[in-house]
């Protein structure tokens, strides 16, 4: 008999990395050679990557092996130190740092002794992100090279803000079409692009990622079967740890390029790096992409409050396992949704379905109202929050939510958790408190 949560599950070891940069000889005023990192216009790759390749390739064929972005292409805040190794690591609100036993501050060459703490992020503000070559925003990118022997992932680093939106964009718009992204057989590119550079102002060439497809919409749907045939039902598939303990320089090289005042990247281009025009399969695919993203409206955090609100007041049609059976039987979608996010989830069902969704949603609320504030907390210190009724205090969390997101798309369900410092709002048990809070650092008056 298997082990169930075991016997299923596969664990794929990493292979090896891929670089955007070499290291160069170079000589310093006082006439000293050393080493620095320097761009390339392709991908640097190790030999057995070579063969099938080429010495400098300028595309990858490759497969996405999971759904979850945390585990696929991870994306933090992060810290090196040529000693240390990994010293920080946050998302812009927590972190986790190294410190010197000793001193209490930062791990730094000459520490001996070291501990691993919770930490503040502070993001781009933090005096580490604004020092040179310190902490940059770095995705670690897993794949599956298919094309090359060997079975495993492979690896690549880049802290280019460019690159990082490219991807997560274009894993949106494959998701648009297919409702997933793993084991659809992609193209993983370097290309060049003109930005302007934040110090000098002028504008320069920089080299970064894509993700592309090359086939025809019906022959990628064919491939993607015959890839997933080849998985065992129900496996589970384990990525290795992001390799970060330490990332050679020239591994980031493309880092400090700064996004164009259009942050949002194209979803294709006129001409791909090689110079080739755009072929038919790619417009069909554009097309049927942009034909996607317009008919579906929904918004994602919309549903995520509403659902929360109506678990809150007692509606049990809308439990993850509830839900997960109305996306197969209702809207016939056979993947699981287990890992999934609402916007995931929501990209899964076709237009009409999604908005199909909305309104059952709309129909529960009112089946399902508010209920009415039990709050007996006052509001403390602030002159205009000891003004507030109880009736203008949020019912619940959900509420609170909701609350803070009609002030702007900003201020949705992950915002409030995030200045609040928790994981999930049922973990905010003071809403009078949390309400008072948000009003008094946001200067809100509603």
């Amino acid at each position: 008999m298997p082990i169930q949560g075991l016997t299923q599950v596969r664990r794929l070891p990493r292979l090896g990395k891929i670089k955007m940069g070499v290291k160069v000889k170079a000589k310093t005023r006082d006439d000293r050679e050393i080493e620095i990192p320097q761009k390339t216009d392709h991908f640097v790759v190790p030999p057995e990557v070579e063969k099938i390749y080429g010495k400098e390739p300028k595309v990858l064929d490759i497969l996405i092996p999971v759904e979850d972005e945390e585990k696929w292409a991870p994306q933090y805040y992060k810290l090196y130190s040529r000693t240390q190794g990994l010293v920080c690591k946050g998302d812009g609100c927590n972190a986790q740092r190294l410190f010197d036993t000793a001193t209490g501050e930062r791990a730094h060459k000459t520490t001996t002794e070291i501990v691993r703490r919770d930490y503040d992020c502070a993001g781009r503000k933090c005096p580490d992100y604004l020092a040179k070559d310190a902490c940059k925003e770095v995705m670690t990118l897993m794949f599956i090279l298919y094309k090359v022997p060997g079975m495993g992932i492979w690896q690549i680093d880049t802290s280019s803000i460019n690159s990082i939106i490219n991807i997560n964009s274009c894993a949106d718009y494959i998701r648009a079409v297919f409702g997933k992204v793993s084991w659809i057989p992609l193209q993983l590119t370097i290309e060049p692009k003109e930005v302007q550079n934040p110090e000098s102002g002028k504008r320069q060439t920089v080299y970064v990622l894509n993700i592309r497809n090359n086939l025809v919409l019906l022959d990628m749907v064919e491939a993607t079967k015959k890839f997933q045939a080849q998985l065992p039902e129900n496996t589970r598939l384990l990525l290795p740890a992001a390799d970060d303990t330490a990332v050679e320089a020239e591994e980031l090289v493309e880092d400090g390029q700064e996004p164009d005042s259009d942050p949002e990247p194209e979803p294709t281009m006129e001409t791909h790096e090689s110079g080739q025009k755009q072929t038919e399969s790619d417009i069909m695919f554009d097309s049927l992409v942009s034909a996607t993203v317009e008919k579906s409206k929904v918004d994602a955090d919309w549903v995520k409050n509403t659902i929360f609100n109506l678990r809150q007041n007692g509606c049990e049609e809308v439990t993850a396992n509830k839900l997960a059976d109305r996306w197969k039987n209702k809207y016939s979608v056979k993947e699981s949704l287990e890992g999934l996010n609402f916007k995931q989830s929501l990209a899964m069902l076709l237009p009409t379905d999604a908005e199909d969704f909305c309104k059952w949603l709309q129909e529960l609320e009112d089946k399902y109202p508010a209920k009415a504030s039990t709050v007996t907390t006052q509001i403390s210190t602030n002159v205009e929050s000891e003004k507030e009724t109880k009736s203008n205090i949020p019912a619940n969390a959900g509420d609170l939510c909701t609350w803070a997101y009609r002030h702007g798309k900003t201020y949705n369900m992950t915002w409030v958790c995030r200045q609040l410092k928790v994981n999930q709002p049922e973990q905010i048990k003071d809403i009078a408190k949390a309400y008072a809070d948000i009003k008094e650092f946001t200067g809100w008056t509603d």
